[in-house]
């Protein structure tokens, strides 16, 4: 016989010979040893009330029967530190068990709960509980506290009284309910000596309870917290009284007929000499056959104390007609996970039925938003509308791809999909207000730096700064090396000046005016050559007459990239062919065209392309920072022409790189044209 598994009652049995002179009555008051109360209703666990109701109209009606091994067992108890103690008066010290002998008052117990239920109103449940109990064991001769004759009775116990109101809950999530048992001392009224057999109480019982439980798909939870008011009963030193009644029970929904449950219950009570906590648990399965539901369970005592067995078995069938779609809302009440309450048919998890007051789950109710399957996204803007607020700004770029959601986008055809206004379009550092050329960059070769233009030829002679080895200086155009941009002032090297020299393109002597002979210098006196014609950038210019040109032949329109020339790589598109661009400009050359359109349609032809980067590359010549602009600049003109095209922009990117990347040594013409490209990395 385990120590936690059994009911325990004291014996105060000091003294005996004194027993007639204690003013302490050995029995006072009846209490039943039945601690297992079935829970009324469809909707509940075993004993653990949970807080659903069934849909107004609804009935049931159940029998619950139960087998109890030793559920009350007592002890003779002796004051060690004092053995002639009177009866009556508490032990100073620790009582002492004489557990080799034990006292089983009631070693059986068998009771039929006949348990029916109604619900008049919505969320008000009714119950009754009639049970009735057979009751096998020993009786106590209470004069000296010893095993008397045999106890064998049975009768009706208590019948309880109860109803449960649901206050909060739908069916799924939290649920909360209160309800009220009375049980009736019919064994008293009945005359049937519940102070020797232990079939019920004397006095009525009252059973405040409060009710919380959880549902979230198959799985519930549920705890009870309730008081047991009572008149207090005494046998010997067991007194039962007041306490304060627990329960904690979970379940889970294998299908619609299969559910398993799992509960323990308890009381911690006030008034015992030695305290006595009974707590008790128990399992179960139940099966759902039409209209019937069976039950099949059992378990034990945890901690002992009055009613607590070795062991329960459990089993039941209750009759809980399914009345088809009780609520109306289309779902059979079978399927339905809130019979009573209707499905709200809003588009939104309808078949469940269970009505949900906040689709989203945003915290605004449907009625109230305006947005009721869009969650409101709460980020401080308008966000009393219950809508997902995607373009704050109203630029037409989302919040998750604008890099500035509260700043509308200027639509200046400069990075129009990042969301940001562009105050310096071409990223020269100059605004846009003061910049002469927003969508050029400044070349901040320290010539008119302040004008946001780029001067691709500041000294005016023609010779691009590129390749003016003299960018500050202008080219004298006097038919000598004239490609290099520098003035030549001694074309024939004789250290005679060309403006004083009459014979500049050939070396001559001081004293013959820089001709080779002094007949040269004479005819070169008499016949001066003409000075150098202006020079106008885009025509020919020279010192001496030219040569008149051959007849222009047109030249061949560009033809366009051979088949292949775009190829789809791992990480790349891999371009055969070079993008050109006007120098130091952002502006594609005409014969690149074709070649991007190539880029196009192979993009538009291949969707699992998803992502690609346009990388501008430069070489190293001029400063670092106006490279990093050129190159963002070019990859820019390159994103905006392929978008033009057809290429969604939310599958381009374009990133300036600069000098950082080359492919090839910039010591050589041929290295520096090879690191001048556009690249286009696949990167998703």
């Amino acid at each position: 016989m385990s120590r936690l598994a059994i009911g325990l009652a004291l014996l105060a049995a000091p003294g005996l010979a004194t027993a007639q002179e204690s003013s302490s009555p050995p029995v006072e008051g009846a209490f039943g040893v039945q601690n297992f109360n079935p829970a009324p209703g469809p909707q509940n666990f075993l004993s653990v009330e949970g807080a659903r109701v069934s849909a107004r109209s609804s009935y049931s009606l159940g029998l619950t029967l139960n087998y109890a091994s030793d559920p009350f067992v007592v002890f003779a108890a002796t004051c060690p530190s004092q053995p002639d103690l009177p009866r009556g008066e508490e032990c100073p010290g620790e009582y002492e068990l004489d557990e080799d002998h034990p006292i089983q008052v009631v070693s059986n117990q068998f009771t039929g709960d006949l348990v029916g239920t109604f619900v008049p109103i919505r969320n008000l449940q009714i119950g009754l509980d009639l049970p009735v109990t057979f009751v096998e064991g020993n009786q106590v001769d209470l004069e000296t506290g010893t095993e008397g004759g045999a106890l064998s009775a049975a009768g009706l116990g208590d019948p309880r009284l109860m109803g449960k109101y649901r206050f909060v809950g739908n069916g799924t999530g939290v649920g909360v309910a209160g309800s009220l048992s009375i049980s009736i001392p019919a064994a008293e009224i009945f005359g049937q000596d519940p102070e020797e057999n232990h079939l019920g109480s004397d006095l009525p019982t009252v059973v405040p309870r409060v009710i919380v439980d959880f549902r979230r798909d198959r799985f519930e939870l549920a705890t009870n917290l309730s008081g047991n008011i009572r008149s207090s009963a005494t046998l010997y030193s067991t007194d039962v009284g007041v306490g304060l009644g627990y329960g904690l029970a979970a379940g889970y929904q294998f299908d619609a007929r299969f559910r398993a449950l799992a509960e323990v219950f308890g009381t911690a009570t006030f008034s015992s000499e030695v305290d006595e906590n009974p707590l008790e648990a128990d399992a179960a399965i139940q099966a759902r056959v039409q209209d019937f539901l069976f039950t099949v369970g059992g378990g034990g005592g945890v901690l002992r104390g009055v009613g607590v067995p070795d062991f329960r078995v459990i089993g039941g069938v209750l009759y809980s007609p399914v009345r088809g779609d009780v609520d109306g809302d289309g779902i059979d009440d079978r399927l339905d996970h809130c019979v009573g309450d209707p499905e709200d048919s809003d588009g939104f998890q309808d078949d469940d039925g269970c009505p949900e007051t906040d689709n989203d789950e945003d915290g605004f109710p449907d009625g109230s938003d305006r947005c009721p399957n869009d969650p409101e996204d709460r980020d401080n803007h308008l966000d009393r509308d219950g809508c997902p607020d995607l373009d704050n700004d109203g630029d037409g770029v989302q919040d998750g791809y604008d890099s500035c959601p509260d700043q509308p986008e200027d639509r200046d055809g400069d990075r129009d999909d990042d969301g940001c206004p562009d105050n310096d379009t071409d990223g020269d550092n100059i605004p846009d207000a003061q910049d002469r050329c927003p969508a050029e960059i400044e070349d901040t070769d320290g010539f008119e730096d302040e004008d946001g233009c780029p001067e691709a030829d500041n000294d005016h002679d023609c010779v691009l700064d590129e390749q003016d080895q003299c960018s500050d200086q202008p080219e004298d155009g006097d038919g000598f090396e004239d490609e290099d941009g520098c003035p030549d002032d001694d074309n024939d090297g004789d250290q005679i000046n060309d403006a004083t020299d009459k014979c500049p393109s050939l070396p001559g002597r001081e004293e013959w005016q820089g001709c080779p002979t002094r007949n040269a210098m004479r005819d070169a006196l008499r016949a001066p050559p003409p000075p150098p014609a202006p020079r106008v950038c885009g025509s020919p210019a020279a010192a001496t007459p030219a040569p008149p040109p051959p007849p222009a032949v047109p030249a061949p329109a560009p033809s366009p990239p051979p088949a292949g020339a775009v190829e789809i790589e791992p990480n790349r598109l891999r371009v055969e062919g070079v993008i050109n661009f006007r120098p130091n400009r952002t502006e594609i050359m005409p014969d690149s065209l074709p070649l991007l359109d190539q880029v196009a349609s192979v993009m538009l032809s291949h969707p699992e392309v998803a992502r690609v980067r346009i990388e501008g590359h430069t070489d190293n010549s001029g400063p670092r920072a106006q490279n990093l602009r050129l190159s963002a600049g070019r990859a820019r003109a390159v994103r905006e022409y392929l978008v033009e095209k057809g290429v969604a922009a939310d599958r381009l990117e374009a990133e300036g790189i600069g000098p950082d990347r080359p492919v090839d040594t910039n010591e050589t013409d041929t290295g520096r044209a090879a690191n001048r490209r556009v690249e286009f990395n696949i990167t998703q």
